[in-house]
This record gives C-alpha cells, structure tokens and sequence, in this order.
C-alpha cells in the first residue's frame, strides 16, 4: 500500500498539467492533416456536384420562369391587360394580382 500511494500522486500531478488551454503540438498537426485531406476530398468531388446541382436549379427557374411569361394566352400588354382583365370582371387570381400591383 505504501508504494501505491505515490503511483496516484505522480498521475495527478500529469493530469493536471493536461488542461483545456495546454498547447499539444500533435494534435495541431494532426487537425490539419485531417482538415487538410477532408478540404481536398471536396474540392474535388463535392464542390462540382454541389456547384452542378445549383446551376441546374437556376436552368430550371429561369425555364420556368419564361415559360410562364411567354406562355400565357392572351397576355398581351403587361399591366395594362391586367388593370382591363379587372374592370372586365376577370378571374380571381388577375384581380388579386391588380389588387396586389397597387400596394
């Protein structure tokens, strides 16, 4: 029992000296070489997919925006189809949208 006593004493004295503002130097390394490979995978798998992924989001927003733009029958004459669609009685959503135009 005696030996033991100073066994605990020396594994309290290092432990202490390990804190959460202690600079260990292997662990910095080995933070940026982890960092370092996970930044490379990205950039050369997942930065293109996630860059491919948004510039086909965009293709498919401006499509549909255009589409319904120009595929509207009858809409001709931008705010000034709507404002007569309105005082002709025309449907919900144009009177909405008039509604809507002059706020």
């Amino acid at each position: 029992m005696p030996g033991l006593l100073p066994l605990l004493q020396e594994g309290g004295h290092e432990a202490a000296g390990a804190g959460p503002f202690t600079i260990n130097g292997g662990l910095i390394l080995w933070t940026l070489v982890v960092f370092g490979l996970l930044f490379a995978l990205l950039w050369k798998f997942g930065w293109p997919a996630i860059l491919k992924s948004v510039e086909e989001r965009e293709a498919r927003r401006i499509g549909a925006r255009r589409r319904a733009v120009v595929g509207r029958p009858g809409r001709r004459g931008g705010r000034a189809a709507e404002q007569s669609a309105c005082r002709d009685g025309g449907s919900h959503s144009e009177r909405r949208l008039h509604v809507l135009s002059r706020v």
